[in-house]
């Protein structure tokens, strides 16, 4: 999980779509894919998970991230789905970063 989260942090601030796609599922969460290019900064951290079904698991995260010069911190409840490729971004339940 933990793994995965650094992952994506890391896709988040390369600023490239093609970095970022893998690791949300197909079609889901376009408008979040095209809001964070141009992100500066993002660090994510996992305060607490929880399995919601078999491939389902819920994280309660963290987030400090800069755009534009801007900071902001806040949290957020990230969807994740296991797949057969390892896990994915598949929805934000909240998303309260400002």
């Amino acid at each position: 999980m933990k793994a995965f989260v650094t992952q994506l942090s890391a896709a988040i601030v390369s600023g490239k779509k093609v970095d970022l796609e893998p690791r949300i599922m197909s079609g889901e969460l376009v408008r979040f894919v095209n809001a964070s290019v141009g992100t500066e900064s993002w660090d994510t951290r996992v305060l607490r998970t929880e399995q919601l079904s078999g491939d389902i698991i819920a994280a309660d995260v963290t987030i400090t991230a800069k755009k534009l010069g801007k900071e902001g911190t806040g949290t957020a409840v990230l969807l994740l789905t296991r797949t057969s490729a390892g896990l994915k971004l598949s929805g934000i339940d909240l998303f309260e970063v400002r």
